[in-house]
């Protein structure tokens, strides 16, 4: 992730969730994203 350059990250991130069919890897991503913003949004 490159700070100076937010709308990359997004831009890939709008992919990853817009795909009808994740791989593995995809799948672990999006389960680390999730997990992510989950322990952020309890504390």
């Amino acid at each position: 992730y490159n700070p100076d350059n937010p709308r990359k990250l997004m831009r890939r991130m709008r992919r990853l969730f817009n795909r009808p069919n994740m791989d593995k890897n995809e799948m672990n991503i999006m389960r680390g994203i999730l997990t992510a913003v989950e322990r952020s949004y309890k504390q």
